[in-house]
């Protein structure tokens, strides 16, 4: 790989930073295309050679110091003391297909993101099952990473992350945070969840939730640890099923029971286009208050939506109500409050209607 090559892809992964961009996507023959604000774009017009591609993956092989082979891969590495780059490598047709999702060194303040007050309040927990779900990029990662880092930051605390790879870097001057990636410094979840029975962790951050060890992450909480973790999931209600339904149908009270002892909240998220450009937030909140509780214990799990309308002053946020807050407010349209909803028809009705909430 020449100078030429190496001063060429400097230049395109400074100028999807420069762009603002998210992400940025290599594919041999197309130009290379950055996301920003959600948006698909293309970065440049010239069409990417299968050598020029090829000299990106050697870049960016270097930089982590891995050998890629004809399989998938993920890792990430640091580019100028400037950015953290998470790279996922693909083939298709024998070429490397290249996916750049470009990450601030500096963790966004909570308050910066945009999230009602309720959210922020979630750095008070201190022990419980804390699920951050939500379709593919919407902002679980950062939200995670905003949270524990305020939570670093505000009390002395010892944290221990679980992540594949790591992303962002978390500092603190009054708090120990351990950053572990599995299948480099422990060979699995499991395991380092089990390794944690025997640690003082206060505070456990898992970046991809695992069912099959949903059994030692409510261990972990129901033992006076606060157990953060990420999941895919469309809403709260969706989350606990998937949960319950993913032991043995012999083991799905035992699991409600946990649930309903031990889960301190889930925050269901949506990154929505802005009208007139950028990104803007918002959430489905389920605080364990003991209407929640109820009914997860006595699986009920569907009136959770009806409950969470009925509780908002003790802090529960529906997410159909903040997408009509935001239609109303000329910040989204109302077709994509609707393809964000999980809802749709409880939606249709608010925004028919106009009806306070």
């Amino acid at each position: 790989m020449g100078t030429t090559d190496i001063i060429a892809i400097e230049k395109l992964i400074t100028d999807a930073a420069e762009r603002q961009a998210s992400d940025l996507l290599c594919e041999v023959g197309l130009s290379p295309v950055v996301k920003v604000a959600g948006r698909l774009t293309i970065l440049n017009e010239t069409p990417l050679t299968p050598e020029f591609t090829q000299a990106l993956l050697n870049y960016l092989s270097e930089l982590g110091h891995i050998k890629p082979d004809k399989q998938d891969m993920l890792w990430v590495v640091s580019f100028q003391n400037r950015l953290r780059l998470r790279i996922s490598l693909m083939w298709e047709r024998e070429y490397p297909k290249i996916s750049i999702r470009l990450i601030s060194l500096l963790i966004p303040p909570l308050a910066e993101l945009g999230f009602p007050a309720e959210v922020a309040k979630l750095t008070h927990l201190k022990k419980g099952l804390l699920l951050i779900t939500g379709p593919k990029s919407s902002g679980k990662s950062t939200l995670c990473a905003s949270l524990l880092q305020d939570m670093a930051e505000k009390r002395a605390t010892y944290a221990v992350t679980l992540e594949q790879p790591i992303e962002f870097l978390f500092h603190s001057n009054q708090s120990i945070i351990a950053q572990r990636q599995i299948g480099q410094d422990t060979p699995s979840l499991t395991t380092a969840l089990l390794e944690l029975r025997h640690e003082p962790a206060e505070i456990i951050m898992i970046s991809d939730f695992s069912t099959e060890n949903i059994f030692n992450m409510l261990e972990l909480a129901q033992s006076g640890a606060l157990v953060i973790a990420q999941m895919s999931a469309q809403s709260g209600v969706q989350a606990l099923e998937e949960i319950i339904y993913a032991v043995p149908t012999a083991q799905q009270e035992h699991i409600r029971l946990m649930l309903a002892d031990n889960l301190a909240a889930i925050v269901c998220l949506r990154l929505l286009s802005k009208v007139g450009g950028g990104l803007i937030p918002a959430a489905e909140l389920i605080l364990n208050i003991d209407v929640i509780t109820g009914a997860i214990r006595d699986n009920r799990l569907r009136q959770i939506p009806s409950l969470i309308q009925t509780s908002r002053e003790q802090g529960l946020l529906a997410l159909e109500n903040q997408l009509t807050e935001l239609v109303k407010g000329n910040l989204i349209t109302t077709d994509t409050a609707i393809l964000a909803s999980a809802d749709k028809d409880t939606l249709k009705i608010k925004l028919k209607s106009g009806a306070e909430f």
